[in-house]
């Protein structure tokens, strides 16, 4: 199915690990004993405390501070893992840094879960270490709180909780487009590398001020709490039916962030969105550094416009294209942005432009006075998170000042996350 057909799906996508033992490593088709359902199978059949210990028998092993199903980042060794797959006459794919490969069903980890592969990545060393564990893990965020403790943090960003313990080096991730009460999936890397995901979880950490934790956005209370907005809770139920077609747009079921119809920046390659027109059968243009190509018709969007797609070095670098939706709509999705600007792009008397921007999502919108109604958003702009040059990250004008009582007509179109000086 390729990622135009696909888009609409807002399901998880995973990147997943089989893990081996430290000492003489296999590939066992069930590594973890497997406690006795409370009902019809699957994980869902499960209760809590058979999770707590699914958990612990995933996380045993002489390790410091942690492994998962005895994979020690800075410890195991490729060697090891490769040697392991081939005994067990496993089929894998090892290239780019990345092993992978497809496992047998697993108690807690991905019974009942979509079929994604397992990935590590490991370094360029001579013995080829692990460097990170990123694998399925299918149980209540209340059985890790009860293994692990409260997190340090929580964070959310689009569409994702994290729940995180920097010390432990570990990650847990939260579909909020799918069950806030269990957890995705994971990452696992060494404590001390501060590069990792798990040190420095992306998002908005999470205010949480709660009577009670298990229903988004009071996914798990933090160790030390902290003092930031939530952004908008991305449960599907609660949304209109524009803003699902707007969450529809840019989410996708093999998105690690916010995509366009499933192409993400600094993801997606040429050839991949090449292939991905071809498959649906639509016209595109090749241009020095650009594929443009003509929107289907989907809501929201039209179905007469360009889609701009930037490329360099043979990966999406970011897309453009014009959108039919209001500013309301922008903030049940993505919630108060943490930027707004002002530009003057035709030198006028009055200013014209204003770019609502979300910086941690590589996504910026604009309202084109110009163009028609004042609260009507006309473009959109998707880059990758860290870009240095997007709108997202950089928006043209002035830092929109919003001393206003209400929002919704022109300049007082919404009130930023963080208020602008």
């Amino acid at each position: 199915m390729n990622l135009l057909s696909r888009c609409l799906l807002v399901t998880l996508f995973g990147i997943v690990l089989l893990g081996l033992s430290k000492a003489q490593p296999t590939v066992p088709s069930t590594p973890v004993t497997t406690p006795t359902p409370t009902g019809g199978g699957g994980q869902s059949a499960f209760d809590s405390q058979s999770e707590v210990k699914i958990l612990n028998s995933l996380f045993a092993g002489e390790c410091s501070p942690l492994c998962y199903m005895g994979l020690e980042p800075g410890v195991t060794t490729a060697t090891e893992i490769v040697s392991s797959l081939e005994q067990s006459n496993t089929a894998y794919h090892f290239e780019y840094g990345v092993i992978y490969w497809e496992p047998e069903l697993i108690a807690g980890v991905n019974d009942g879960v979509d079929p994604f592969g397992f990935t590590i990545t490991v370094g360029e060393d001579d013995q080829r270490t692990v460097i990170q564990v990123a694998a399925p893990i299918g149980v209540r965020v209340s059985a890790i709180l009860q293994v692990f403790g409260a997190p340090e943090v929580v964070t959310y960003q689009f569409p994702m909780y994290l729940v995180g313990y920097p010390d432990l080096g570990l990650l847990f991730f939260v579909d909020a487009t799918q069950n806030t009460q269990r957890a995705s999936y994971l990452f696992l890397t060494e404590p001390e590398n501060r590069v990792g995901m798990p040190s420095h979880p992306p998002g908005t950490p999470v205010t949480q001020e709660c009577a009670t934790y298990d229903v988004a956005p009071c996914i798990a209370p933090t160790a030390t709490p902290t003092a930031v907005s939530t952004s908008a809770d991305m449960d599907e139920q609660s949304l209109s039916t524009e803003g699902q077609a707007l969450l529809n747009l840019f989410s996708g079921p093999d998105c690690q962030r916010n995509c366009f119809l499933g192409i993400q920046p600094n993801v997606t390659t040429e050839q991949e969105l090449v292939d991905s027109l071809v498959s649906a059968s639509i016209q595109y243009y090749v241009l020095p550094g650009q594929i443009q190509w003509y929107a289907p018709d989907l809501p929201l969007l039209f179905s007469d416009s360009a889609i701009d797609v930037h490329i360099v070095s043979g990966m999406v670098d970011q897309l453009n294209g014009r959108l039919d939706t209001t500013v309301d709509v922008v903030v049940e999705v993505f919630g108060s942005p943490p930027v707004a600007t002002i530009h003057d792009t035709a030198k006028a008397a009055t200013p014209d432009l204003i770019v609502i921007a979300y910086p941690e999502l590589g996504l910026a919108f604009y309202v084109d006075r110009l163009a028609g109604s004042n609260d009507a958003i006309s473009f959109f702009n998707l880059a990758y998170p860290g870009h240095g040059y997007s709108w997202a990250e950089d928006p043209p004008g002035e830092p929109l000042v919003q001393d206003c009582p209400t929002y919704g007509t022109w300049p007082c179109m919404v009130a930023t996350a963080t208020s602008t000086p």
